[in-house]
């Protein structure tokens, strides 16, 4: 559930960051640590669903239904840990990004 909101609203804060610069510093810090926790859950549960795991989508041989219910649930975690990390790097880029131009005009 956790994982649904913050891939929502993770996005939203590069908005928010251009309309209130001084928030800046406080969404870096709170991406780093979505990032951080994301990215545990990520190689933790990664290492559970196996080693021969992808994490690019339709290239994990994992779609076969005869798998059990709690390992097609982990691959779903993965998955879903796997995008909302990379919505967090995108979104870290992108405030990174505007911080340097907007310094550099100044």
């Amino acid at each position: 559930m956790r994982v649904l909101f913050f891939q929502e609203t993770v996005p939203c804060l590069f908005n928010i960051c251009k309309a209130f610069p001084p928030l800046c510093d406080d969404v870096t810090s709170l991406l780093t640590q979505i990032g951080r926790v994301y990215f545990s859950h990520l190689t933790t549960t990664n290492s559970v669903v196996g080693s021969n795991f992808s994490l690019v989508p339709g290239q994990d041989g994992h779609t076969d239904t005869s798998e059990p219910a709690c390992k097609r649930q982990r691959v779903s975690e993965v998955s879903s840990y796997s995008r909302l990390y990379n919505t967090v790097q995108q979104t870290f880029q992108e405030l990174a990004g505007q911080a340097v131009v907007t310094n550099s005009i100044f």
